[in-house]
């Protein structure tokens, strides 16, 4: 594989802009050249607050409107949507109803249920919906980060609208670089962050044109790719990024030098790397949260090497990839997009043909990714 390719727009930036922007009660303005269907998620939660949205070309208006008494929200299989939307609507719709697909109530979501029902929300949760009953105030609290740090995130976007200053204290930081982009998407729209403490103000856009980098971890399946033999440049990663997930060139120098990988921070970079690993053979380690998103990721990423050729192991939070000669199969994303784009990718160097049963499921995160990827293989 060889070329160039532009990459989707930060989904992690992105959702953190979004909100902040319907908080704001000002017009803004992104210019972002595509919407994945979890941005699309949250643009629909934003509507709930009366947000308009409106693409002319590639610039999405955000137009403030007037707040509902309740509201359903459909966060589709968006869980960043789904858990920021719980830890921010409530501070202004007094009754919600928080709907989806797929696996995203199966998902942890314990962690949300209890801030809110320590500040007085009713919460009814079943295995197909979420409903929350009551407004309020955003207050102090201690909250852990242990399987995801999106709710931690949301409080932080809502303490943005607080009386007064708003300290949330994290224990098992396991997201930092999550978090730390929090932080600094809040300062960027005005907002004085101090440690944990969030001192409220109005929030101003930071521009009158606000740009959605590209996202890393979507830039390490094709930094994968180049370590094990493509040429592919990419358009708009140039320069320092908010994204923890930029961090995957250090993480595959550490890798083939030998070392056993910590991804406690970047949990996500597992599937790149095991494509590199493929090739070249690695250990990885602090990965456990993967049980808990749009699939197994533990299993599926085993499951994608097999059918691959590859063998693999995971006993005790440790992954290794066995190196070998990627073959030929049929790879099951289980409806997971980083499965998807990780088989992709292995099936440029495979001996044989793979067939990639549920591959529409790009379209959460980057609906042209086979057609971009085709391009790169002419």
């Amino acid at each position: 594989m060889a070329g160039h390719i532009t990459l989707p727009p930060s989904k992690s930036i992105a959702h953190r802009h979004f909100f902040l922007a319907a908080l704001s009660g000002k017009e803004t303005r992104f210019k972002i050249d595509a919407l994945s269907d979890d941005l699309r998620a949250t643009l629909h939660a934003l509507g709930a607050l009366g947000v308009e949205s409106r693409r002319e070309g590639d610039v999405l208006h955000l137009v403030p409107g007037n707040v509902p008494e309740e509201a359903t929200v459909d966060c589709m299989e968006s869980a960043s949507t789904l858990r920021m939307a719980m830890m921010i609507l409530p501070t202004r719709i007094p009754h919600l109803r928080f709907v989806g697909k797929g696996s995203l109530f199966a998902r942890p979501m314990d962690e949300g249920i209890r801030y809110l029902e320590n500040v007085g929300v009713e919460v009814d949760a079943t295995p197909e919906s979420i409903e929350t009953k009551n407004t309020y105030e955003p207050k102090s609290a201690t909250m852990t980060g242990k399987t995801t740090s999106q709710f931690i995130t949301g409080a932080m976007l809502a303490a943005a609208t607080a009386k007064g200053p708003v300290t949330i204290t994290v224990k098992e930081e396991t997201s930092a670089p999550y978090l730390r982009m929090t932080e600094a998407i809040l300062r960027e729209w005005g907002m004085d962050v101090c440690g944990a403490t969030i001192y409220p103000g109005e929030l101003t856009p930071p521009s009158p044109l606000i740009s959605i980098e590209g996202d890393r971890s979507h830039a390490a399946f094709f930094r994968a790719a180049n370590a094990i033999g493509a040429e592919i440049t990419m358009e708009n990663i140039a320069g320092e990024s908010l994204q923890g997930d930029d961090a995957f060139p250090v993480l595959l120098r550490q890798m083939k030098e030998g070392e056993t990988v910590d991804l406690t921070s970047y949990p996500d970079l597992l599937m790149p790397l095991a494509v590199v690993a493929a090739k070249t053979g690695g250990t990885l380690t602090g990965v456990e949260r993967l049980r808990y998103k749009e699939s197994d990721r533990i299993a599926a990423t085993q499951a994608m090497l097999a059918a691959l050729g590859i063998e693999s192991s995971y006993k005790k939070n440790i992954f290794t990839v066995f190196p070998g000669t990627v073959k030929g199969g049929v790879v099951d994303t289980r409806g997971d997009h980083r499965i998807a784009f990780a088989a992709g990718i292995l099936a440029a160097v495979a001996d044989g043909p793979v067939t990639i049963v549920g591959s529409e499921c790009v379209a959460k995160s980057w609906g042209s990714f086979w057609e971009d990827l085709e391009c790169l293989r002419q």
